[in-house]
């Protein structure tokens, strides 16, 4: 029989119809496998899987019991029979199974194989690995977060000292931040140092023109815009533009889209200013599509608008918004809107209809996953981030800290 070793007698009975036997008053509630214990209900995570790019780490802990022969990690997959991946003697260990392939889901738990031969399944922990490395970026200097490809758990923190408002990545797929408070664009490795930085006050946008190799840096601040070199030198720059909120490259030339608060949308084409429009009062977020158009959230008209590239023209989506914050152009053109004052994240089509509304409260940031069609919301007021299949079923769920802002991603 497995004990624990607590406080009370090792004398405990583990299944339930040996409940209902005589002589089995006294049970050891502590003992994470008792039906009745309150935090396990007799069923204890004791694996946790993390996914990675092919492959998920195991970790496993049963301290504190007795009789223990041996613990079986078991992996499922649908409806095919359980897997043993490893099995040990040692209450505590780490493993990391490589026979999996990236966007598959997976569950995982652990069959504990007792000395008299009586064995107990623990609760079932899921991993889908994946190629993508998510980065979370924070308004508060409460840390850079670096989460698992399937968003279900986060890797760790750093950059407490840092205010990184807005993330990208390059064609080489390094990871660049716009530290508002420190005034620095900074190139940040894989566990989240940096690497190298170069001084703009106030940069608060960034984004990576693959046009030309380089960066776009948008300061609200010093109310400017720059186009920088990965060394940091300045191409172009053009200053008391207002305000910066966001911005978009273009993506069939030299170009970007830049939304100013309380001065509208303008376009810069081979730098120089192509186009404004006045339209707008506070646009908040920019998202650029391969068709005909873009999309423009507006928080201070309170709508969403499409604006055709070539002539100018702007129209307006006719669904419901309450205060949109921020969008996420999806692979036929049409939208992800985080929307806090619906309290949801609104899906458009491509002539602006609403789809769906995907009920979310607080949903504040949002991001499209072209590999996966997953959808990242960000709810900034509970410090966590949300995954969500494309009909708006929630993937995954985990807590950041701090105040998140948006999640990216190298897709």
């Amino acid at each position: 029989m497995i004990g624990y070793r607590g406080r009370t007698p090792r004398m405990l009975c583990l299944l339930v119809p040996a409940f209902l036997m005589a002589g089995c008053e006294e049970r050891d509630r502590d003992n994470p496998f008792d039906p009745l214990n309150p935090s396990t209900g007799g069923e204890p995570s004791v694996v946790e899987a993390v996914a990675g790019d092919s492959q998920v780490r195991l970790t496993w802990s049963l301290s504190g019991l007795d009789d223990i022969e041996t613990i079986q990690l078991q992996r499922l997959q649908g409806a095919a029979d359980p897997v043993i991946v490893q099995e040990s003697g040692n209450l505590e260990g780490a493993f990391e199974d490589v026979t999996v392939e990236n966007g598959v889901t997976y569950s995982y738990h652990a069959v504990v194989v007792a000395r008299d031969g009586l064995q107990l399944e623990t609760r079932s922990d899921l991993a889908t690995p994946g190629r993508a490395v998510p980065w979370v970026g924070d308004a508060s200097a409460s840390g850079l977060s670096r989460l698992s490809p399937d968003g279900r758990d986060r890797l760790f923190r750093a950059q407490f000292n840092r205010s990184l408002l807005d993330l990208a990545f390059d064609s080489s797929g390094r990871l660049w931040g716009a530290d508002f408070f420190q005034g620095q664009v900074v190139r940040l490795g894989e566990d989240g140092v940096v690497e190298d930085a170069f001084e703009q006050f106030g940069a608060n946008a960034l984004a990576f023109d693959s046009e030309t190799g380089q960066l776009w840096v948008g300061a609200f601040a010093d109310q400017s815009i720059s186009r920088r070199t990965l060394t940091g030198q300045r191409i172009f720059y053009l200053p008391d533009l207002g305000p910066i909120e966001d911005l978009e490259p273009k993506r069939d030339r030299n170009g970007v889209w830049i939304a100013v608060r309380d001065v509208g949308l303008v376009e810069i084409e081979d730098d120089r200013v192509s186009r404004r429009w006045n339209n707008f009062v506070w646009p908040v977020a920019v998202s650029s599509t391969d068709h005909e158009w873009i999309w423009v959230v507006d928080r201070g008209q309170v709508g969403v608008s499409r604006l055709f590239k070539s002539s100018g023209v702007i129209v307006e989506s006719k669904a419901e918004f309450g205060d949109p914050r921020d969008c996420s152009a999806d692979a036929d053109g049409g939208l992800y809107v985080a929307d806090t004052g619906r309290g949801g994240i609104i899906h458009l089509d491509g002539n602006g209809d609403e789809v769906s509304f995907w009920e979310v409260g607080g949903a504040s940031g949002v991001t499209f996953d072209p590999q996966t069609g997953n959808v990242w919301v960000v709810v900034r007021n509970e410090a966590r981030v949300e995954v969500f299949d494309s009909a708006g079923v929630s993937l995954a769920r985990v807590s950041v800290g701090g105040s998140p802002v948006k999640v990216e991603a190298n897709w």
